[in-house]
Parts: C-alpha cells; sequence; structure tokens
C-alpha cells in the first residue's frame, strides 16, 4: 500500500471529517449528494454577516433576481436556529427540514444544555420541544426570559417557537404563558415549520462600546491610603515588588479574558477573573475590583454575552492605573 503523500488516489477521509467540524463550528451545514457512476457533489452552508458594503451591492442588484427571499432573511441570510429536541429520530428529520430549505441549525438534547447554548448569545429562533427530560422546555423558556431580562443582555428577545404531539386544550395557552412565542404540533409538517419560521428574524448584531472610564480623585486616595498600609505592614520596598509585579501579571491576564470571553470555558475565566479581583484590591483599585466581580459573575451565571464589553473596560482602567500608581510609588520613595 502506497501510504506516501504523493499516491494517485486514496485517502482516509480525514479531509472531509475535518471539514465537517470546522462548518459545525461555525454554525453551518454541510452535506453530500451522491450518484452511483455520476459523481458527488459536497455542499455547504454558512450564516455569515453581510457588510455594510456588500448590502449596498445587494439592493442595486435586487430588481434583476427572479429568486424570492422569504421574510425572516436579512442581506439575505437565514437566522440562526437551536433545535431543542430529546428523540434522535425527531430531531434529525427537524434538522433535514431545516438543511432542505437552508435554515443553519444545531441541536440541544435537553433544556439545560438550550440554557447553556442559549447564553452564547448567537442564536435567532429556538425550536423548543416542550417534553423533556431533566429540565422541559417550559422550564428552559423561563430560564432564557430570565437572562433575556438581565441588564447585562443586550441582545433583542429570541423567538421561541413550541413544539409539542399535546394536542390538549389549552395547550398552545400554557406554552404562551412559559414565555414561548409560537406553536407546531407534532409530527412535524414542512409548510407549518416554515410559515413559524419566516416569522424569525435574525437578530442584529450587538456592538459591545464599552464607555471608557476613568480615574477619579477617589481613586488616588484609596491607592495612596492601600500602597501607605502596605508599606507600613510589610516595607516600602516590599509594597513596591508587589505592585510592580501587578504591572507584569495583570496584562496577560487580561489578554487570557480576551481569549475566553463568550468561550464554552466559562469556569477558567470565572478563576481569571476572580485572581485579577483579588490583587486589585490589596492596593484600593475598588473600580478595577468591581469589573472583575462583574465579570466574575457573569461566568457563574454563563452570561456571555456582555463579557467583551466588560473585559474592555478591565483593559482600559488598567492602562488608566498604571500612570497614576507610579506617580504614588514615586512619591513613597
Amino acid at each position: 500500500m502506497d501510504s506516501s503523500s504523493k499516491r494517485r488516489f486514496g485517502g482516509t477521509g480525514l479531509g472531509l471529517t475535518i471539514s465537517k467540524r470546522l462548518v459545525e463550528l461555525m454554525g453551518g451545514t454541510i452535506g453530500v449528494e451522491s450518484k452511483r457512476q455520476m459523481g458527488s457533489r459536497f455542499w455547504f452552508q454558512l450564516p455569515l454577516r453581510v457588510l455594510e458594503s456588500q448590502k449596498m451591492s445587494a439592493k442595486e442588484d435586487a430588481g434583476t433576481r427572479d429568486e424570492i427571499i422569504p421574510h425572516s432573511t436579512t442581506g439575505g441570510i437565514k437566522p440562526r436556529l437551536l433545535l431543542v429536541e430529546d428523540n434522535e429520530v425527531n430531531a434529525r428529520m427537524a434538522m433535514m427540514m431545516l438543511e432542505k430549505n437552508g435554515y443553519p441549525g444545531e441541536v440541544a438534547r435537553d433544556g439545560e444544555e438550550a440554557v447553556e447554548r442559549f447564553a452564547s448569545g448567537v442564536y435567532d429562533g429556538i425550536l423548543m420541544d416542550c417534553h423533556m427530560p431533566n429540565m422541559d422546555g417550559y422550564e428552559a423558556t423561563r430560564a432564557i426570559r430570565e437572562i433575556e431580562s438581565s441588564s447585562l443582555w443586550k441582545r433583542k428577545r429570541c423567538r421561541i417557537i413550541a413544539m409539542t404531539a399535546n394536542v390538549q386544550t389549552g395547550e398552545r395557552e400554557r406554552c404562551l404563558a412559559a414565555g414561548m412565542d409560537d406553536y407546531v404540533s407534532k409530527p412535524l409538517r414542512a409548510k407549518t415549520l416554515i410559515e413559524a419560521l419566516n416569522r424569525v428574524h435574525v437578530l442584529a448584531e450587538v456592538k459591545e462600546i464599552a464607555e471608557a472610564p476613568k480615574w477619579s480623585a477617589e481613586d488616588t486616595t484609596a491607592a495612596r491610603d492601600a500602597l501607605q498600609q502596605l508599606s507600613d505592614e510589610l516595607s516600602t520596598e516590599d509594597a513596591i515588588e508587589l505592585i510592580e509585579n501587578w504591572f507584569i501579571d495583570t496584562p496577560a491576564r487580561i489578554l487570557e479574558l480576551e481569549k475566553l470571553a463568550g468561550s464554552d470555558d466559562q469556569a477558567t475565566l470565572r478563576r481569571t477573573a476572580h485572581s485579577l479581583k483579588g490583587s486589585s484590591s490589596l492596593f484600593g483599585l475598588s473600580s478595577f475590583y468591581n469589573l472583575c466581580r462583574e465579570l466574575e459573575q457573569t461566568a457563574e451565571n454563563n452570561q456571555r454575552a456582555g463579557q467583551h464589553a466588560l473585559i474592555a473596560k478591565v483593559k482600559q482602567l488598567f492602562a488608566c492605573a498604571v500612570p497614576e500608581l507610579r506617580k504614588l510609588i514615586a512619591a513613597l520613595k
């Protein structure tokens, strides 16, 4: 067997596996259509945002197109969906319908996973099975609405469509009372499902603009008192050494926070924010401490949407603090 990289034919199929993984990580779908003695066609779809300059070109070309763009699309992009379904057959059937109609979607197997995935802030709509183990669809919807009510959540309300085989009177009302917006019955029918999905809109990207924090006279007073206390309890040299180490250590920790923001590794983000919070308290940096505590709380509650803005504030405040603290160090010597 020729296993060299120069062989003419063959392969392990690893490239397809990697491609599938990359597309799924980007929230897309990938597939293949193959006919015997005819060949194969590989395809993928990605939920990419359209730049403003491209939107203008799209408007100019719109008059020449015969394609009908559904009501739910924005700039030709369909909403990114989260399918919450514990039954493997039902989940696969629903995903087939979504893929056939060009909707990018991912699957959560129960309510707990749905809430965790929703907190990433990337979904425009949710197809929610009502009856699941661990956490059912009603409870998951209430948890999602609670997240949306937080002051840290900046995205618009995510449309949730209930899916249930329960045809009893009052089921639709129960879904709406839990916070769901629409209702489709099982088994799913493509026409009914697409009609419901056409009422789901692509949610605008949140521009996390962090208001630049400012160093105040109160910050100077608190830092001076804290440094003087350290100098009295240890020595001036020790106090200066501690804060110089903080100057060196903090940028690396902020860089780590930037990499972790919005990721699945919220536990590491929480630990890093907690560590920064603790070290800043040594020097009386209450504003810095409060920002780190707020960031730590977002990680504890898996509220990822506002983390980039908070970290930007931490970074800006550190840049403000360094020259002011150096002035205080000079006064200590």
